[in-house]
């Protein structure tokens, strides 16, 4: 897990928007990992959104959907946060008898304040 490559398809995060962040497994040599290599099924994915950067505790109120392709050793990562601010999302990975961050992780991302709707009663 430490030699993934992680990377936002997102390139502009809105609030209320949907975010996309992806991670390619790769070994410590920089191959991929997938069912090609008989690995990926050992490796399971955990992902959350913090206002810390060495806090991993995540946000209550953002649920990370993890969307793994099967046999390609990819896993997508969506979630919405509908606050303006900046955020972490911290990728760890489980392999077997260990937890192992992602390289790079916590990865920041700043959220835009989206558009705001007026209702009159």
């Amino acid at each position: 897990m430490s030699a993934c490559i992680g990377f936002w398809v997102s390139k502009t995060i809105t609030a209320g928007s949907l975010a996309h962040f992806t991670v390619i497994y790769m070994d410590s040599f920089g191959n991929n990992v997938s069912v090609a290599t008989g690995s990926e099924e050992t490796i399971s994915t955990n992902a959350n959104v913090s206002l810390s950067k060495d806090l991993i505790i995540g946000l209550s109120n953002v649920d990370v959907q993890i969307v793994t392709l099967t046999g390609l050793g990819i896993a997508n990562f969506y979630f919405n946060i509908t606050t303006a601010g900046e955020y972490y999302l911290h990728i760890l990975g489980s392999l077997p008898g260990k937890m192992v961050a992602l390289g790079r992780s916590p990865f920041f991302f700043k959220v835009n304040p989206g558009n705001v709707i007026e209702t009159f009663l």
